[in-house]
């Protein structure tokens, strides 16, 4: 397969626009995607592999040293990496698999980004002997997982309501509340929070990243919810 096919199988369109640190992911990802299909290697294993990537820097984030904080990062770095390329490998080699799929979705939103934020929080207690910041790094999961239930919610019942199938252009026209849900996605939801973790991370200043976004993400989540239930309300009554 020639590079310039790659190039236009490996990006998938998105209902939203991507923000800058997936983009260069993606990016530099293009040659390993295309390297990964000659040599005939499977997506399936890219995608296994992104499970003992995302342990291993929950791990090192938990152990509440600067240094082993680093290497943590490098690990969530590799594991953004190989959920942005397993994909793009499984459309160019014209391999798709249900299970995979939904392996990937489970990481992507449900795995990964509350094992980090569970490490983050244990590294900076162990690091402070503050229970704080353990309450700090709970009200971020729970702020996360109540902001993407509440998205995909109202989006499946927009669907529902209107039987339009889920990639109808009606749907990428679509744009509730859309700046303030894609600045939580730019700032507090995986991958693209990775940015910000790593602004943390490499000044040290993992007891601020708690503080701010244990304090913010809870609050935009249940504005975003009790709006998005609104609009899903509406929704399905016209």
């Amino acid at each position: 397969m020639k590079f310039s096919q790659v190039q236009k199988l490996a990006n998938p369109h998105k209902a939203y626009p991507e923000d800058p640190y997936s983009r260069l992911i993606r990016f530099i990802g293009l040659p390993f995607v295309w390297l990964s299909v000659l040599l005939k290697v499977p997506a399936d294993a890219l995608t296994w592999a992104q499970i003992p990537a995302i342990l291993l820097s929950a791990y090192f984030y938990s152990i509440g040293s600067y240094n082993f904080a680093v290497v943590g990062l490098l690990f969530l770095v590799l594991f953004d990496f190989l959920d942005k390329i397993d994909g793009a490998v499984a459309r160019c080699a014209g391999k798709f698999s249900f299970p995979m799929w939904y392996l990937d979705l489970f990481l992507d939103h449900f795995f990964s980004a509350p094992l980090i934020y569970l490490g983050i929080s244990l590294g900076v207690f162990f690091s402070t002997q503050n229970i704080l910041f353990l309450y700090l790094g709970i009200a971020v999961i729970i702020g996360y997982f109540l902001f993407e239930s509440a998205v995909n919610t109202s989006y499946k019942l927009y669907v529902l309501a209107r039987k339009l199938p889920a990639k109808h252009p009606a749907l990428r026209k679509k744009s509730n509340f859309q700046f303030v849900k894609n600045f939580v996605r730019y700032m507090y939801m995986p991958p693209a929070s990775t940015m910000f973790i790593a602004l943390f991370t490499l000044f040290n200043r993992l007891d601020w990243y708690l503080l701010f976004f244990g304090i913010t993400f809870p609050l935009l989540a249940i504005f975003n919810a009790f709006y998005e239930g609104k609009i899903a309300v509406k929704n399905v009554k016209n």
